[in-house]
C-alpha cells in the first residue's frame, strides 16, 4: 500500500485537546474558552456492510467510550464505513441554524459537519472517503452528499507544529455548499493520522423557542493531536533511536509518579509537565546525562511547590533534538 494516514491496528491510539469557543456582536453570550479532551483508541476488527473495518472507540470523559467509528484503508483511499453518534442530553431554549438544518446544540453542528448524519448509527454504503490516494495537487473527491454536499480537496503539504513536536502534514480543505461560511481544515501526517482539524462557522442563525429569529454567532472548533503511541515527528527514525519514553508508573497516580526514559547516547534532558490546555505547570531540566535508562519523580506539584489537582496532563521529555510526549493521569 502506497500511502497509509492512520495506521490501523488493535490498540492504537491518539489523545487531543479539543478547544471550542463562540463570539456574537447580535447578542450577548458567553464568549468563554472551552477545553475537553478526547481518546481514541482501535480495540477490535468488526465486518460491516461486507468490509473489514476497524473499530475506533472514541472517550470525552469517564470510563466507557461515548461513542465509535469504523475505518477501512486500501490503495485508492482511506474510507469511514459506519459510526456511531455520542449522546446529546441538551435542553435548549434556542436552536442554531445552519444551512436548512435545525441543530439544538453546537455538539450536534460539529458533529454533522464531520459525519453528516445526526442519526445515533449510520452505516455508509459505499464507504465515505476521507482520504484519497495518491493525493496530488488540487485533487478533490465527494465526501457525502445528505444533508448538505460536501468535497475534501488536497491543497498541499506543510509542517505543523504540536505540543508533542513537529509534523510533515498534508493539508486537506473541506468545502460545503451552503449559505453560511465555513472554514474547514484537516492535517494529516503519513503513519501517524490526524495531527489537526480546525472547523470555523460564521452567521449561525439563532432561533428562540417561538421560531423567532434573535440574532447570530460564530463558532470555532480546534482538535491537536497531544499524545499518541503511533506518534512519528520529522525526527521520527533517529528519534527511536536516540529517546525511548517508557510508560509513567504509577498512571493513574496520586501524589507522584515516576517518568522513565532511555538515551543511547549522551544528552541533555529537559522534561515539562503541561496541562490539557497546554499550559505548562512544571519544568525538569536542564540536565545531562549519559546514556542509559534514567528516571525522574515528579511528586504533583507546579513549579511554585503547589499540589496540582486532578486531571490529565503531558510529560514532554526532550533530548536534544528529540522528543517524546505521554499522557499522565492524577485522580485525587
Amino acid at each position: 500500500m502506497a500511502e497509509n494516514y492512520i495506521p490501523l491496528s488493535i490498540d492504537n491510539n491518539w489523545v487531543y485537546r479539543y478547544t471550542y469557543y463562540t463570539e456574537s456582536e447580535s447578542i450577548e453570550i458567553d464568549d468563554s474558552v472551552y477545553v475537553e479532551e478526547e481518546t481514541q483508541v482501535i480495540t477490535s476488527i468488526d465486518s460491516i456492510a461486507g468490509h473489514e473495518a476497524y473499530r475506533m472507540d472514541n472517550w470525552e470523559g469517564g470510563n466507557v467510550p461515548n461513542h465509535s467509528e469504523w475505518y477501512t484503508e486500501n490503495d485508492s483511499g482511506l474510507f469511514v464505513l459506519a459510526f456511531t453518534n455520542p449522546p446529546d442530553s441538551s435542553q435548549p431554549s434556542v436552536q442554531f441554524k445552519v444551512g436548512n438544518q435545525l441543530f439544538s446544540s453546537l455538539r450536534q453542528i460539529h458533529q454533522s459537519l464531520i459525519k453528516s448524519s445526526l442519526r445515533d448509527t449510520s452505516i455508509f454504503e459505499p464507504p465515505r472517503k476521507l482520504l484519497q490516494y495518491p493525493l496530488l495537487a488540487d485533487s478533490s473527491w465527494i465526501w457525502f452528499t445528505d444533508p448538505w454536499h460536501a468535497v475534501r480537496t488536497w491543497v498541499g503539504s506543510e509542517e505543523v507544529g504540536t505540543i508533542i513536536g513537529p509534523f510533515n502534514c498534508e493539508k486537506i480543505q473541506i468545502d460545503y455548499y451552503f449559505e453560511e461560511d465555513v472554514n474547514f481544515y484537516e492535517w494529516w501526517s503519513e503513519g501517524v493520522g490526524l495531527i489537526k482539524r480546525s472547523i470555523s462557522i460564521y452567521e449561525i442563525i439563532l432561533i428562540d423557542e417561538n421560531g423567532n429569529v434573535i440574532g447570530s454567532m460564530n463558532a470555532h472548533f480546534d482538535w491537536e493531536l497531544t499524545a499518541s503511541n503511533t506518534t512519528s515527528t520529522i525526527a521520527e527514525t533517529q528519534q527511536i533511536k536516540s529517546l525511548e519514553v517508557h510508560p509513567v508508573y504509577p498512571n493513574p497516580f496520586n501524589p507522584s509518579t515516576t517518568i522513565s526514559y532511555a538515551l543511547h547516547e549522551p544528552s541533555k534532558i529537559r522534561i515539562t509537565i503541561y496541562d490539557i490546555a497546554g499550559r505548562p505547570v512544571r519544568q525538569f531540566g536542564d540536565f545531562y546525562f549519559s546514556a542509559g535508562f534514567h528516571q525522574t519523580i515528579w511528586d504533583g506539584s507546579d513549579d511554585a511547590g503547589v499540589q496540582i489537582g486532578s486531571g490529565v496532563f503531558i510529560a514532554h521529555v526532550q533530548a536534544g533534538k528529540y522528543s517524546r510526549a505521554i499522557r499522565l493521569i492524577c485522580l485525587k
